[in-house]
């Protein structure tokens, strides 16, 4: 049987994943490496865009996640709910819309 995380715990981690997520994604904190990434790789390569897609990262932080708190089984629930709850945030945070 797969233990799921209680409801709270699941909005917690998806609350702390979007955090976590935000800050890779998005933030200067992380913008030396993102443009070292983009140096050594290229703007276009495949690690790139999914650091700089935060429902993406949000998606592969809930699987790691659930496999460190716990049963590892539960990332079915978690890592959906992490990038529904990373898609609605991110539309709010990120207004208005970059052209």
């Amino acid at each position: 049987m797969i233990m799921l995380p209680s409801l709270s715990d699941a909005v917690t981690i998806s609350l702390a994943v979007f955090g976590v997520a935000w800050i890779i994604a998005d933030s200067k904190i992380s913008l030396p490496v993102r443009k070292a990434i983009a140096t050594r790789l290229g703007a276009d390569s495949l690690l790139l865009t999914l650091l700089e897609c935060p429902p993406c990262l949000s998606f592969w932080l809930g699987i790691a996640a659930a496999f460190l708190l716990g049963d590892g089984r539960s990332a079915i629930v978690l890592a959906p709910l992490c990038t529904a709850i990373s898609l609605i945030l991110w539309t709010y945070v990120d207004w208005p819309p970059r052209s």
